[in-house]
């Protein structure tokens, strides 16, 4: 299948925007991860794709994608994989913009590929080339892969014993608007497809969890 026609496929299935959720009053929601369609070849397999940090900045990237899609920044998809006070950041950004109408929604994880790598015992940072127009919103039919940019994800370890079993959190996540170049990077579709959200209020979306 060819990438635009993947595209319509993935735009064409019905909308499920709060699929698989288990909301509680005193505690987060609990959801699926979600089932993807990966067009051509598989999810992200470059040389460096292996790297604990490049799949920490990937998980926290899809956690924050997720959190917007199911309007909830409880899930752990989100909180495992980001400080709490990034966590608090991407809802009140979301907020900012859903009021509006304008808010967006990543059709699937953000095709991005490594540019560089950087690390010491406690703390990473990994830039990556992106495709800027990925998001989708309300009036936008598809993600458009015309424009590129570099996004990097810092990072520190986190609740672990020791440096070698330490996980990586992210906690901060910085985009500029130079051009790169992005390869051929690994592209895959939620599914069911996503719909980006019409204009919502804080009542609409379920706040962070204070905790770390």
């Amino acid at each position: 299948m060819t990438r635009s026609a993947a595209v319509l496929a993935a735009v064409a299935l019905v909308a499920v925007g709060l699929n698989g959720c288990t909301p509680s009053a005193a505690g987060p929601t609990v959801i699926d991860d979600p089932q993807i369609d990966w067009t051509e070849g598989g999810p992200p397999a470059g040389p460096r794709d292996d790297d604990p940090i490049v799949q920490a900045a990937r998980a926290a990237d899809e956690g924050i994608a997720l959190a917007r899609i199911h309007r909830d920044f409880t899930i752990a998809q989100l909180t495992d994989h980001v400080t709490s006070q990034l966590a608090a950041d991407a809802y009140q950004g979301f907020l900012r913009v859903a009021d509006s109408g304008k808010a967006t929604v990543a059709p699937g994880p953000t095709p991005m590929t490594v540019l560089t790598i950087e690390s010491d015992d406690d703390t990473a940072s990994v830039e990556f080339c992106e495709y800027r127009g990925w998001p989708i919103w309300s009036e936008q039919e598809k993600p458009s892969f015309e424009r590129t940019g570099h996004v990097t994800f810092s990072l520190e370890r986190s609740g672990a014993s020791s440096p070698s079993s330490a996980a990586w959190r992210v906690t901060r996540i910085a985009r500029t608007g130079q051009a790169c170049d992005i390869g051929d990077p690994a592209i895959g579709y939620y599914v069911p497809a996503v719909e980006a959200p019409g204009r919502l209020g804080p009542g609409d979306v379920r706040a962070p969890i204070d905790a770390d």
